[in-house]
């Protein structure tokens, strides 16, 4: 074989290769592995949240839980509030580093949180961890501009899996770890973990010299396209809105994707308060002693699995069919599995109705993602994700304080029948835009007949 064809037949091995992991595949297996070790890090020492408090206070016990639910809101406050701006930041400078930023100094958080010598330092790092992070939005930010438009569903349900695979791990490993080697060393080896993941980003990822969602800005987009900031002279003008606020608006004026964030909103806040609630509710109705915590496990884990498998089957459909039909169904599922919940006397069947609410929950959050995803404009990725997730943390964080409610109900059941509501009035709202468009462009067709009819004679 001469050197020119063993030069060819070597280029076509590459090509041959590239095909097969193609850019868009390679980047979401270092973001897979950089979101798996931060999730597994992060709820691996947030269910013992309280016992590392209290190794580090020594108030009475009513301050300890204050301080411990400081440390867990915290974050999430301070993520709503400069996820947009990150976004915004992704947009004008890089993706790919906006995602190793955020795993330097996710990685740097942990290692604080587990040498703080003092309550107020490692309170203060919790809070840094959600206001620096925002690991999520640059990874759907980097598929967004990565993956092909009709793998983009299917990507971002591939990538939630390593958000719930690393929950289903962390409080296992973490559990593991508190009788072993404590929690600070714990935090101290995904801390270095993390920093490894960054630098395997650094070295990894790749943005496309031609990006590849090259989507014409419809009807639909003219809001976003003309309150977006581009790299024309544009940016300078005071008469066009720009940034978050931009983005506000794109959603507020775009029906769609107004009511399925609302939607998921409403999915955020159901699945956090059946979350927060259902240690009451295995109290009140299945066992109130020592194996209480087990149940509670075993159906925490029932839901990680079946959201571990439902990611990325919804996702792959809502490349295929049409996502706000696709997210119908999944709150209409999920409102029937909590119903079902309320109404179940056996455990064991209890465990299977939380398998199937992973399943269904699973689809609302990719599915919203992959809508806003396609309907942005380029350019605007980032900060229409990150204000977008700035929004639906306000369910998770609403979620929280609804315990304190249900409490005031004469049976925990009632909340939970309460909490089945909401997917339902979710899905409503996203079945009256459905309604209300179908309705207008019927009187537009008869509309237009009339002019015409009115023409010709």
């Amino acid at each position: 074989m001469s050197k020119r064809e063993g030069n060819k037949v070597g280029q076509n091995e590459q090509t041959a290769e590239r095909k097969r992991w193609p850019l868009w595949k390679r980047n979401l297996a270092v973001l897979w592995v950089g979101q798996f070790v931060v999730t597994l890090g992060l709820t691996g020492t947030t269910p013992f949240m309280l016992f590392h408090i209290g190794r580090l206070a020594s108030g009475s016990e009513s301050s300890i839980m204050l301080w411990t639910s400081v440390a867990l809101a915290g974050p999430s406050v301070t993520y709503m509030l400069t996820t947009p701006l990150w976004g915004k930041l992704g947009d004008r400078v890089s993706r790919k580093w906006m995602f190793v930023r955020a795993l330097v100094a996710l990685g740097i958080c942990m290692l604080g949180m587990a040498w703080a010598p003092t309550l107020t330092i490692f309170v203060l790092f919790r809070l840094l961890q959600g206001g620096l992070g925002g690991i999520y939005d640059a990874a759907i930010a980097m598929i967004a501009v990565s993956a092909p438009s009709d793998r983009k569903g299917e990507a971002i349900g591939r990538y939630q899996q390593a958000v719930t695979a690393g929950g289903l791990a962390g409080p296992l490993v973490g559990g593991m770890a508190m009788g072993w080697i404590g929690s600070g060393i714990f935090l101290t080896i995904a801390g270095l973990l993390t920093l490894a993941c960054s630098a395997l980003a650094w070295i990894l990822l790749n943005v496309p010299a031609k990006l590849c969602d090259l989507t014409a800005v419809t009807t639909d987009q003219s809001l976003d396209a003309a309150a977006a900031p581009n790299d024309s002279a544009e940016l300078g003008s005071e008469s066009k809105p720009h940034g978050v606020r931009a983005s506000m608006l794109y959603f507020w004026y775009h029906r769609e994707l107004k009511y399925l964030l609302a939607a998921g909103i409403l999915s955020k806040c159901a699945a956090t308060a059946l979350a927060a609630i259902y240690p009451l509710f295995i109290q009140e109705n299945y066992s109130s002693g020592p194996a209480a915590p087990r149940m509670i496990g075993l159906l925490e884990a029932a839901t990680g699995v079946g959201a571990l498998f439902g990611a990325g089957r919804w996702s792959k459909k809502g490349d295929r069919k049409e996502p706000a039909r696709l997210v119908i169904n999944s709150l209409c599922l999920s409102g029937l599995v909590i119903f079902l919940q309320a109404c179940t006397p056996v455990f064991t069947v209890l465990i299977l109705t939380k398998l199937v609410q992973g399943y269904v929950f699973s689809a609302v959050i990719p599915l919203v993602l992959r809508s806003i995803i396609q309907g942005s404009a380029r350019g605007r990725q980032g900060v229409n994700i990150g204000t977008a997730n700035s929004l639906l943390v306000t369910g998770q964080l609403a979620g929280s304080f609804m315990p304190q409610i249900i409490l005031s109900l004469p049976s925990v059941i009632h909340g939970i029948w309460g909490i089945g509501i909401l997917p339902l009035i979710g899905a409503a709202l996203i079945r009256s835009q459905a309604i209300g468009k179908k309705y207008t462009e019927r009187r537009r067709n008869k509309n237009y007949e009339h002019e015409t009819r009115s023409n010709v004679r």
